[in-house]
């Protein structure tokens, strides 16, 4: 958990310095066409199908039986299947990119990058579909203190070449070529670490059987619906803003919602202990519901002691330290934004510990509902604010984002104290 936490920690520091510069060297309206483009790696992820995360509780298990061979084979599979499901989603950006890029509805200029840039950035879609397996291969190896330090390189990576580049005058494409080789580098990291834990070649055919794929596929369908909804969210605000309040608008949106949520990750990255304890005290004590009540307690107890204050000093200075931080690329359109986005994440940190009290005890179909209430309520408001005579602005869409965040958190705790009563009974 420290290292996590040590991780997560570089990589909020690492992202404060990448905005800085990011908009000095491109502005507001290039870099925003970069975070447009960005939908496309993230629509992409789910074409896994939730497998990723079935990597690394499967390897998990067999690790803990000392069973290698299985291991390789899941590992193996899955390699293979994402590298196809990779190829399938190039091959429909390639066909629909002139669709893809009227979506938007950029301008000529715009346009003419944006066709540009696409295939390569299809590529990297494909590229990290297979690198996120290696991550989770780690993580069910019991190392996710290198899973994490694999993606805190990676983000060093590509910021320190991205500087290097826009020095050389390579303007949009530098954070292309740095994205590049920072998943290379990456990708080096975890073959480097995978094999000196387990001796696991990826060619091997025989390692792809049924039985070992169905194992992968039934555990990944369970949890990919929940994976779903999530990530629509972000896509969905992004392509919205791009065509009814500008491209520029995006990073602004981008930063207010990034920058809320690593904060609030501070503290998730803690908080994730929650679920495998809660999962030892359920299979463990016949009276679980009293302990699981008094270990929420205490967590409450913490965030608020802890977090209130943090939020509360960010929201009352944020705009400040927006100027600050930002200098001459300060918008003052980014303080509002950060603000209401904060409030959100404050409130959704409040029903993280009754979220990981519901994985914990099984109750997986209440932890996908919260995140379908969230998406689909955000989505409804701002779907809403577009069709009003309200212009659509990242003001309105954070607003949306707030209400979705706050509406699941009631969810989540009212369905946690419901559970523990039905358990107690």
């Amino acid at each position: 958990m420290i290292t996590g936490v040590m991780a997560q920690m570089i990589n909020v520091l690492i992202l404060a310095i990448s905005y800085p510069v990011y908009l000095h060297f491109l502005g507001y309206k290039i870099y925003g066409l970069w975070l447009a483009l960005g939908v496309v790696p993230a629509l992409a992820q789910m074409g896994d199908l939730g497998i990723r995360t079935a990597v690394m509780k499967l390897v998990a298990e067999e690790l803990g039986k000392g069973n290698y061979e299985s291991i390789r084979k899941y590992v193996t599979i899955a390699v293979w299947f994402l590298a196809g499901m990779g190829l399938v989603g190039l091959g429909l950006i390639l066909i629909f990119k002139t669709q893809i890029i009227v979506l938007f509805r950029f301008d000529s200029e715009d346009a003419r990058l944006a066709s540009w840039l696409l295939p390569y950035i299809g590529l990297l879609s494909v590229y990290v579909l297979i690198l996120q397996t290696f991550k989770a291969t780690l993580s069910g190896l019991g190392r996710m203190d290198l899973a994490n330090g694999c993606e805190t390189i990676g983000r060093a990576v590509t910021l320190s070449l991205a500087i290097i580049l826009f020095y050389q005058n390579f303007n949009i494409s530098s954070l292309l070529v740095s994205t590049a080789v920072s998943y290379v580098v990456q990708h080096l990291f975890c073959l480097i670490m995978i094999r000196r834990l387990v001796p696991i070649r990826f060619t091997v055919l025989s390692c792809l059987d049924v039985r070992h794929f169905r194992s992968l596929f039934r555990f990944g369908l369970g949890i990919f619906g929940g994976s779903l909804v999530t990530l629509l969210l972000d896509p969905f605000n992004r392509l919205m803003l791009s065509r009814y309040a500008g491209v520029d608008a995006i990073p602004i949106y981008d930063i207010a919602y990034r920058g809320a949520r690593q904060i609030r990750s501070l503290a998730d990255m803690g908080l994730r202990a929650l679920m495998p304890e809660i999962s030892r005290l359920k299979s463990g004590l016949k009276e679980y519901a009293h302990r699981i009540r008094q270990i929420n307690h205490l967590v409450m107890k913490v965030i608020l002691l802890v977090g209130l204050p943090l939020f509360t000093l960010l929201f009352l200075c944020s705009a400040p330290l927006l100027k600050f931080w930002l200098g001459v690329n300060f918008s003052p359109a980014l303080p509002p934004v950060f603000k209401v986005l904060l409030l959100g994440t404050f409130v959704s940190l409040l029903g993280i510990p009754a979220y990981y009290t519901l994985m914990g005890i099984n109750r997986v179909r209440d932890c996908f509902m919260s995140h379908l209430i969230l998406a689909a309520l955000s989505a409804l408001v701002v779907i809403t604010i577009q069709l009003s005579p309200l212009d659509l602005s990242t003001l309105n869409v954070s607003y949306a984002v707030s209400t979705g965040y706050l509406v699941t958190t009631v969810f989540v705790l009212y369905r946690k104290n419901q559970v523990l009563n039905e358990c107690a009974v």
